[in-house]
């Protein structure tokens, strides 16, 4: 499953013709992905150790005001080496390190548009991929929990990774010190992902339509290069991932 397929290249066409649809509901064609995702190399926590900051700029962009209220109640910083201008992971009640579904989509949403931007993808262009992404592709469950080696969820005080930011602004050059929450190579999680299709892919009303199981394993086969959460370019995130379908 973690070599790219042979020739792959989208033409927006259907996969494959199922039997001929009796009402609304047969036409639409959906296919059922379990993913296990087994980091290679250390991964980030994106969260703002600042409640106040995640409320303000990351939960209020959340669908619902409970989503919001849900996000910033998670942000649990268990040790006194967290500050303010850390980032970390979301934790349930439990105390059990997690990350979200739509940070899963953010990742498929990135893949799509590097294969847009090759050519591998045509039915959808830069303008249109966000929208098939999140009418289309869902993640489930919300909250997708990592795991050690050992298949336990993780808990308690994690390593903290300090690095510097660099960025070239119209007043020079500036450098800024980041540190984040950091899981080890070996760190796992599992979810779903249910990506609507549709019988009628060559006569869809629109070109904007979604991706299909294909296109979704070449996007995860790309996480061997380009990883998930932050600082990707460093190296961070990579993994490798088994995907089956499910019944």
């Amino acid at each position: 499953p973690n070599e790219f397929p042979s020739g792959y290249r989208s033409t927006g066409d259907r996969v494959g013709r199922g039997p001929k649809a009796t009402n609304q509901n047969e036409r639409m064609k959906t296919t059922e992905l379990k993913i296990k995702v087994v980091f290679t190399e250390p991964t980030l926590g994106t969260a703002s150790g600042n409640p106040d900051i995640q409320e303000e700029f990351i939960a209020s962009k959340a669908p619902t005001a409970t989503d919001a209220a849900e996000e910033v109640a998670a942000i649990q910083p268990v040790s006194e080496q967290i500050t303010k201008a850390s980032t970390v992971f979301a934790r349930d009640a439990e105390g059990s390190v997690h990350c979200w579904d739509y940070q899963w989509k953010g990742f498929f949403k990135e893949r799509v548009l590097a294969f847009i931007e090759l050519g591998e993808i045509t039915h959808l262009s830069p303008w249109t991929y966000r929208h098939a992404i999140d009418q289309f592709l869902f993640v489930t469950p919300r909250r997708i929990l990592f795991k050690d080696t050992a298949g336990n969820s993780i808990t308690g005080t994690l390593t903290m990774l300090q690095r510097p930011l660099r960025a070239t602004t119209m007043k020079g050059d500036r450098v800024a010190l980041a540190s984040s929450e950091m899981l080890p190579a070996g760190t796992t999680c599992e979810f779903g992902v249910t990506l609507i299709e549709g019988e009628r892919v060559g006569k869809a009303k629109t070109k904007t339509a979604g991706i299909n199981e294909e296109q979704l394993r070449a996007c995860l086969v790309y996480g061997k290069v380009a990883g998930f959460s932050q600082w990707r370019t460093g190296g961070y995130g990579r993994f490798t991932f088994e995907c089956a379908r499910t019944e």
